[in-house]
């Protein structure tokens, strides 16, 4: 390309120039050169990266001056329109590897004398939503590793490390760092750079843009006020018609305005509440029965050609009534819960918001934070409806599941969401975060995770996409 040099015609270029140093080597200079991280070295970055480097070693004992910038850009310019390079000659002898070498890369070690100190100085201390390379940095687990080994920390066998520690002084510590030279630092920094380069971002720019993520919307949490206020605080208590909560959930579903609305959710699922009603509690077998129901029933775009194994398993109600019997509330009976034992009510409020209609349950309790946009979207979403009584039946359940929680790590996927600013800087207690308003979907498969923050083929980069690892139980 016109302006550019590609990294192979980089490396032939040098080693006609008498460096033999070997192509990764050299591939490793390229990448150092190539500042703006786009993947192509441009005569600019070749220019400043150069002239930096104040080469005064020879790169052949024939040549008579050091080969300058302008030297090494004519041979590039030269190269790429097909002619012999000044640097080809017969019979060259090259210097020892370790010089040509050094020579190269000490452009890059110098680039940011030259500018200012502070303009490369991350302080760690980044900006909301901004990639920090000291966060990056301490997320590589074979760095501890590294000076774990030089510091020479024995097993727990030996001596508990803590106390091993606490014995070491600064001379004793700053000695068996200098003696490990920490070679091993350099191997890891470098692989982690090249797994880094590998994301399918065009440069530098583009990378800390997509960190910094364009969010359709800012997520809303709230205080503590909001956890010891409970879920009345927010939509009242539930509603009884008929005497029966049953009756209740279902007239939220099939007979408000929004019953026969079609609606589409981050997953990519299209379907009603009515649809979904049918299928939780009354569903018909010639749509999910054969092997090629007619009309079948909704599910996330590809996955029934893709992913049969990701689709949901629908159960007649009678059937998921005698399983839950079987297995949730005989363990909760063995476990001495008898007075927490799952109702009707209680599992198809869990099944229904295990389906698309988590979309319209969520959005119900997030525009209590009276966010503006997440009040619009609940209003286009479910035309007033509050589904409190099956919310009510949502959270009993939970509760009442809890008390079967396994410890373990579970994940969330969150789209097209920034996080505020609560989860950036510390309150007055020193602590981050927040108070959810509505239900956490959580998966203890990471893969649906990704899944569900990456919305699909239409993410872009730049897009708001985050997952959450949390650790479950006690």
């Amino acid at each position: 390309h016109k302006g550019y040099v590609e990294k192979n015609t980089f490396i032939k270029v040098l080693h006609d120039l008498g460096i033999k140093s070997d192509d990764d080597e050299l591939g490793l200079v390229y990448d150092a050169w190539d500042i703006d991280g786009s993947g192509t070295l441009d005569f600019k970055e070749l220019d400043k990266a150069v002239r930096t480097a104040k080469i005064s070693r020879k790169f052949s004992p024939s040549a008579t001056p050091s080969h300058s910038a302008v030297d090494l850009q004519k041979v590039l310019m030269e190269r790429l329109q097909g002619r012999k390079s000044v640097g080809q000659t017969a019979d060259r002898k090259v210097e020892k590897r370790a010089g040509s070498r050094a020579s190269i890369m000490v452009a890059k070690n110098t680039v940011a004398s030259q500018d200012s100190a502070v303009e490369y100085m991350e302080t760690g201390e980044e900006p909301e939503g901004t990639w920090a390379a000291s966060k990056w940095i301490a997320s590589l687990v074979d760095i501890p590793k590294a000076i774990i080994r030089a510091l020479r920390v024995p097993s727990s066998q030996v001596m508990p490390a803590f106390d091993f520690i606490r014995k070491l002084d600064q001379d004793e510590v700053k000695v068996r760092l200098d003696e490990a030279k920490l070679g091993a630092l350099a191997e890891i920094m470098v692989k982690a750079c090249v797994e880094l380069k590998k994301l399918t971002v065009g440069g530098s720019a583009a990378l800390n843009d997509k960190f910094q993520a364009t969010g359709k919307f800012q997520m809303s949490y709230g205080s503590l006020s909001l956890f010891y206020g409970g879920l009345e605080s927010l939509l009242g208590p539930p509603k009884m018609i008929n005497g029966s909560l049953f009756v209740s959930m279902e007239q939220e579903h099939c007979s408000m305005s929004d019953a026969r609305l079609e609606f589409l959710t981050s997953n990519g699922v299209t379907t009603t509440s009515y649809l979904e009603w049918e299928i939780v509690c009354c569903p018909k077998e010639e749509r999910y029965k054969k092997s090629s129901p007619k009309n079948p029933y909704p599910e996330r775009k590809g996955f029934r050609e893709k992913h049969p194994e990701w689709c949901r398993i629908i159960k007649s109600l009678p059937e998921m009534e005698d399983l839950m019997k079987a297995s949730v509330n005989s363990q909760l009976t063995k476990e001495g819960h008898h007075d927490s034992l799952l109702i009707r009510e209680e599992l198809v409020g869990g099944r229904l918001y295990t389906g698309p209609m988590y979309a319209k349950y969520n959005a119900v309790l997030r525009a209590k934070s009276k966010d503006d946009f997440l009040v619009q979207q609940a209003k286009q979403i479910t035309q007033g409806n509050s589904y409190t009584t099956t919310i009510h039946a949502i959270n009993s359940c939970v509760i009442k599941l809890s008390k079967l929680t396994k410890a373990g790590k579970i994940w969330r996927g969150i789209k097209d969401a920034k996080l505020p600013k609560s989860f950036w800087v510390a309150n007055s207690m020193g602590v981050k975060g927040g108070i959810e308003y509505a239900f956490s979907s959580t998966t203890s498969d990471k893969s649906q995770a990704v899944h569900y923050a990456g919305g699909g083929s239409d993410v872009k980069d730049g897009d708001a996409s985050t997952v959450f690892e949390m650790q479950m139980g006690m």
